[in-house]
């Protein structure tokens, strides 16, 4: 698996899919949004390319009275885009906060593996 390849798919499926998209550290962000953290990769034998990856996609949202509709609108944005666009498999979403333009905000840190 090509690292950089693998990142830009979903950097792309997920833009394809009018979701916002964030990669570097430090950007403003703007909500609704998905921050695509580097990902987690491994190898199985001693080859040049990692033989699977695990990418971390927090999906973050404003606190506001309908935050739960922005999230499942979001989440379900992510996982068209993810599962028709890509190689990737969502294997789970986990309530969290992420730090964002000095104030925190509520997430889901999707986890997305290839």
């Amino acid at each position: 698996m090509r690292v950089r390849e693998i990142y830009q798919e979903l950097e792309t499926a997920l833009n394809d899919a009018g979701v916002r998209v964030y990669t570097k550290p430090g950007a403003n962000i703007e909500t609704p949004a998905v921050i695509i953290a580097p990902p987690g990769m491994t190898w199985e034998q001693y080859f040049d390319e990692p033989s699977g990856m695990s990418f971390i996609l927090a999906a973050v949202v404003k606190v506001q009275d309908n935050m739960l509709e922005s999230f499942w609108t979001l989440i379900d944005q992510i996982k068209e885009a993810v599962e028709n666009n890509t190689n990737g498999v969502i294997v789970d979403a986990v309530p969290s906060y992420i730090e964002v333009n000095n104030a925190t905000l509520p997430c889901y840190e999707i986890s997305v593996e290839f």
